[in-house]
């Protein structure tokens, strides 16, 4: 497994209910400016040399210099998130989709479960291989912050190496929780099943 090219950031509109749907608001313009900022990060020079275990695009047989991002995609619909369905079915397996946290597929609320429709789309990232990637993924056991690259970089203008086999591992865990949780709320056993992994493609 790898990191799927092109990556599709994602977020769902966040807030108040007068403001939610306004781009500009404080929540939904920090969820941006989280992902922007990694984009710019992902995009230096010396941070695509060191790229390792990353696929490229479908039908391309080489990393490509540029061109790793697509535009982003504002979903207004934070209840069953139909932006952020039509998304996955236009990656499929080809790509990754770039959220800032879990709260942007599960919700906010704690104590109100995902709808139904959020609750299926959590389980087709595993049935349908499509691989989610957020910044921050706080697990029981374990805690994920990719948004502290971009912060060490600015200051040592040094890449870190190790950033692209932590990005795997944050796919493959962020993908198993979605299905565990969305299996977990409907009452039934978490799946057995393994995802198969993808070999990973030769460095930039």
């Amino acid at each position: 497994m790898g990191l799927r090219l092109p990556i599709y950031p994602y977020y769902a509109a966040q807030g108040r209910h007068g403001v939610k749907s306004d781009r500009a608001s404080y929540f939904n313009r920090t969820a941006f400016e989280e992902m922007q900022r990694f984009a710019d990060y992902l995009s230096e020079p010396s941070i695509r040399r060191i790229a390792s275990n990353v696929i490229p695009p479908a039908g391309e047989q080489s990393i490509p210099t540029k061109g790793w991002f697509e535009p982003v995609v504002f979903d207004e619909d934070d209840s069953d998130h139909s932006g952020l369905a039509a998304l996955m079915a236009s990656v499929g397996s080809h790509g990754t989709i770039l959220v800032p946290d879990l709260t942007h597929i599960m919700g906010k609320k704690k104590k109100l479960p995902p709808s139904a429709a959020t609750r299926k789309l959590m389980t087709r990232f595993d049935v349908e291989d499509i691989e989610v990637l957020p910044l921050v993924l706080k697990l029981r056991d374990r805690s994920y912050d990719l948004r502290k690259f971009p912060d060490s970089f600015s200051r040592t203008h040094a890449p870190a190496p190790e950033l692209f086999e932590l990005m795997s591992e944050m796919a493959r865990a962020t993908v198993h929780y979605l299905h565990h949780s969305a299996i977990s709320r409907t009452g039934g056993p978490p799946s057995a099943r393994r995802r198969q992994l993808v070999p990973a493609r030769p460095y930039a």
